[in-house]
């Protein structure tokens, strides 16, 4: 008998046709069948050239054999051993029914509760196919205020204490160290109150604070005053600043024991990176832009920086008259 199989074969074996022996002896000369076995674990029984039984493995079996165990003596049953060492003995089919079906007594359908069913069932299946997210009414809420001027500059002792690490690399600012105070405001929606509320902070590489992890107490909620948290930040002048934004998380657990975060962004001005200074004709880094529209005046879209700058810096920034049009920043 030849056949050509479309898929690489992983174990063969022959064995007697179970209807066509009774016993040991008769196996003899038998009519037997074939069993090959694919690495895709599938287990196919072949009678001459025609497939009439396949099933599917959990391994995928090296070695295959039929033998007969058990007392009484149970007949067919198909040993498989896989690359592992484990060693499988299964058998076709399934059990026969122990017990006659009995049929149920017949009633009349209530087509009422059949259709109070059927849509329940739907209104199950849409909720949960919903892409749409059911926020909790019991949640905090977090706003910002970043100011539009820097802080005064800070004394140089303000980092003493287990912060001088901090003071290697900070930015100084007349004499003082170069920083910007930002708040935080957390509501609790639910009533009464919510305890142990931890708000951590993810900042750039570029951006430094004393802590990145604030716990509160407690969190008052329904119409009670907002927690204003003050924040301030140092500029790391070790690193090249390549973000602006400081991710901020507050955790918290439920009155039900369930964890719940809340996420807000706290945006730091262009202004706490950089400063203006005069023209120069040999910039590091220049960007020139050309536009078949009239031009934005460049003193106005960076009016933010033009008001954190002193009478003096402010005529040395448009002394050369092209302010509007050329503009320097360090």
């Amino acid at each position: 008998m030849q056949k050509k199989l479309d898929y690489e074969p992983s174990s063969f074996c022959l064995y007697p046709n179970p209807k066509a022996v009774r016993n040991a002896e008769e196996a003899k000369g038998a009519q037997e069948n074939m069993i090959i076995s694919s690495f895709d674990s599938t287990l196919n029984v072949f009678r001459e050239q025609k497939l009439i039984w396949s099933a599917k493995l959990h391994t995928t079996p090296i070695a295959t054999f039929v033998a007969d165990f058990g007392d009484p003596l149970r007949r067919g049953m198909i040993v498989t051993l896989n690359d592992t060492g484990s060693l499988n003995v299964s058998y076709l089919g399934t059990d026969p029914a122990t017990e006659s079906a009995v049929v149920p007594e017949s009633k009349e359908i209530n087509y009422d509760d059949v259709d109070e069913e059927h849509r329940r069932l739907l209104g199950i299946i849409r909720a949960s196919q919903s892409d749409t997210r059911i926020e909790p009414r019991e949640k905090i809420i977090m706003r910002t205020q970043v100011p539009k001027r820097l802080d005064e500059p800070g004394p140089l002792h303000e980092l003493d204490g287990g912060f001088e690490h901090m003071l290697e690399n900070a930015v100084r600012q007349e004499d003082g160290l170069l920083r910007l105070t930002a708040k935080l405001f957390l509501s609790y929606t639910g009533n009464g109150s919510v305890n142990n509320v931890t708000v951590t902070l993810n900042l750039p590489t570029s951006v430094m604070t004393k802590t990145t992890t604030i716990h509160l107490p407690t969190l008052k909620g329904g119409s009670a005053t907002p927690t204003i948290l003050d924040i301030t930040f140092y500029a790391n002048a070790a690193v090249l600043p390549t973000e602006a934004g400081v991710g901020v998380t507050a955790m918290f657990f439920s009155k039900n024991g369930e964890p719940r975060t809340a996420q807000a962004e706290i945006r730091l001005p262009m202004f706490f990176f950089c400063r203006l200074m005069p023209p120069t004709k040999e910039p590091t880094f220049k960007f020139k832009l050309d536009t078949n529209k009239q031009p934005i005046m460049l003193a106005g879209l960076f009016e933010d920086m033009m008001n954190v700058l002193t009478e003096e810096e402010v005529a040395d920034v448009q002394a050369s008259g092209t302010a509007n049009y050329v503009l320097t920043f360090r």
